[in-house]
């Protein structure tokens, strides 16, 4: 829909999440601008353990700007300059997560932007950022809109076109546990953790259970046994049961094990897991999920 040269620079702004959303992002540009010259990846997430692409460049933001105004605006500026990026895709939120953008618009006027959307809750991200339209090339969706986001679109007679993301598992080697066992996976907090435990053992009590996670969850316990940061195909596919959340990434990745994949829900302040534990429902043969 918007070809970019092979010879273009682009700043790909991916602020304000965790490891799954620099995942993504890094799909993003393995699949659909792996022929563009250079892609600066902007992130605030500073615990970052993938190898990216040859074509990128991953810029560390200083979450301490965050909090000043006019030391982001300085930053923005000057990374503009210094990248000279002629192109910038912006991840899932208009003005950045936090309405940040709208500080720094008269130094991205001028650049052609397009927007990678997928579901979130609108009308709470609206109320926090309501402001004039952002001038967008374009909107590429990885998932259906928001009711809401719909309507937004079309009031800013903006192109949307849907964005084919595909997340396969790392082969690898490992060594597969006896049988039958399940598999959690998560990158979320303590919490969360225990509540998607405790859901595994109502789900599947007889089955020795293995987690994945960016690293080690003490509160599970040594009945729980860590499996590393990576979910391995072999791992998934001799697994009885997988658990997860239903987060973005996780839910792309678990597709193929759909019959064997139960799913626990989280609040989010703007991704709405619900909406997305709901669809997975209506394809799944696990109706009494909870």
């Amino acid at each position: 829909m918007w070809s970019t040269p092979e010879n273009d620079s682009i700043l790909y702004y991916a602020v304000g999440g965790g490891w799954g959303h620099v995942h993504r992002s890094l799909r993003i540009i393995e699949q659909h601008l792996f022929s563009v010259a250079r892609v600066y990846l902007v992130t605030n997430h500073h615990r970052f353990g993938y190898v990216p692409p040859a074509n990128v460049e991953v810029v560390y933001m200083p979450p301490s700007l965050a909090y000043d105004a006019d030391a982001y605006a300085r930053y923005f500026r000057e990374l503009l300059q210094l990248t000279a990026c002629r192109t910038l895709w912006i991840d899932v939120f208009p003005w950045g997560v936090q309405g940040e953008l709208l500080r720094v618009l008269p130094f991205i006027e001028h650049l052609p932007k397009v927007l990678v959307s997928r579901y979130v809750q609108w009308e709470r991200y609206m109320g926090h950022c309501a402001c004039k339209p952002p001038a967008l090339e374009g909107v590429y969706l990885l998932e259906e809109c928001h009711p809401l986001q719909k309507a937004t679109f079309d009031a800013w007679k903006v192109e949307r076109q849907p964005l084919t993301l595909n997340f396969p598992l790392p082969e690898g080697d490992c060594s597969l546990p006896e049988q039958p066992y399940g598999v959690v996976l998560h990158t979320g907090n303590h919490h969360e953790w225990q509540c998607l435990a405790a859901y595994a053992g109502q789900r599947a009590p007889h089955l020795r259970w293995y987690y994945v996670a960016p690293r080690p969850c003490p509160v599970l316990g040594s009945a729980w046994h860590y499996a590393g940061s990576r979910p391995l195909r072999l791992l998934l596919e001799n697994a009885s049961c997988l658990v997860s959340a239903a987060g973005f990434n996780t839910m792309k990745e678990l597709v193929p094990f759909r019959e064997k994949h139960h799913v626990l829900p989280f609040a989010r302040k703007y991704d709405n897991q619900f909406w997305r534990w709901g669809r997975h429902r209506l394809n799944s043969p696990f109706h009494d999920n909870a």
